[in-house]
């Protein structure tokens, strides 16, 4: 797999390819849907297969532009091409992603983009997919381009998980609601990021429950809700299991957003600065305020046992 920044350096063995084009964000099961056809429609036609995306999601372009609030990822750029990675699509292309690139008229962004710059023999489109200066392309445009730039247009329709269609959209509320079940039907895995760890107050080892606090790497980069979750992290190539706590310790009238993981069996306490990877596999429960410090020493002993019965499942 090839991963090319800036069509302007897109290689010509490129030329003719079956493209599938959108923001992929999660690559979920829809995104696997379009991704499958790009690839199986490039074997039927003995050429190559490319993924376009772009570098930053056009809302967060947009967002930075009028100050406002910006789109949670459900991806980072890295993390897409580990996942393309499993897939057999030879190649992805980001695009340099700007104000001026995305206010082009929807004609004029086909033409220029997928005949003259990629000269795209088919291109794969979900059902939702728009382009163009405010999304006012859709999927008749895109049939009446192919027709007349003379390119393939294969549309694919909504999957469908119990009766949901599967978004992008969908998949950051059922996080942000801390529904993790619907999270991984839709995303077809569990939800993890990467960060590094970091000091923070010292109150986990105060009060004898020493935790890692996690800086994610890509301040885009969703964060579920706030609760208690079961992990499994890997440090320093070790994999271990974890409560993270995601919250602002309500117990002390904290107010900052803080991740922190109580790491099982880890007796090294000096993991400052270390690159970590967490993976998220169980919510336990809401964060939840409480009158006295020994209140909560006791939730967290009862938490830790807890959370070593669901080791044992995963074990």
């Amino acid at each position: 797999m090839k991963v090319i920044f800036g069509v302007e350096n897109l290689t010509k063995n490129f030329s003719n390819a079956v493209v599938c084009i959108g923001n992929f964000d999660g690559i979920h099961y829809g995104h696997r849907k379009i991704i499958n056809t790009c690839i199986r429609e490039a074997k039927r036609t003995n050429t190559k297969s490319l993924l376009v995306t772009f570098d930053r999601h056009p809302k967060n372009v947009f967002a930075e532009l009028k100050n406002g609030q910006p789109l949670p990822i459900l991806t980072t750029n890295e993390e897409k091409n580990i996942l393309l990675e499993e897939t057999e699509i030879d190649g992805i292309l980001y695009l340099e992603t700007d104000p001026e690139f995305l206010s082009v008229a929807p004609e004029e962004f086909l033409k220029e983009l997928i005949v003259e710059k990629i000269g795209a023999g088919s291109v794969v489109v979900g059902y939702d997919f728009r382009f163009g200066k405010a999304r006012k392309g859709g999927i008749e445009l895109m049939l009446q381009c192919g027709e007349k730039y003379q390119f393939d247009v294969v549309h694919i329709q909504a999957v469908q998980i119990n009766g949901q269609v599967v978004s992008s959209s969908k998949i950051r509320n059922y996080l942000k609601q801390g529904d993790l079940s619907a999270a991984e039907q839709a995303l077809g895995y569990k939800y993890h990021f990467s960060g590094r760890i970091v000091h923070g107050s010292g109150r986990g080892t105060g009060m004898g429950f020493p935790t890692a606090n996690v800086e994610i790497d890509n301040p885009r980069k969703l964060v579920p809700a706030k609760g208690i979750y079961l992990t499994k992290v890997i440090i320093d190539r070790r994999e271990k299991f974890g409560l993270c706590n995601i919250g602002v310790r309500p117990t002390f009238d904290e107010s900052d957003l803080v991740i922190e993981i109580f790491i099982y069996y880890e007796k090294d306490v000096n993991l400052y600065n270390l690159p970590i990877e967490v993976t998220i596999l169980h919510r336990m429960r809401d964060e939840i305020k409480y009158n006295t410090q020994e209140a909560l020493i006791e939730q967290m002993r009862i938490d830790k046992q807890n959370g070593l019965k669901l080791i044992k499942q995963y074990n």
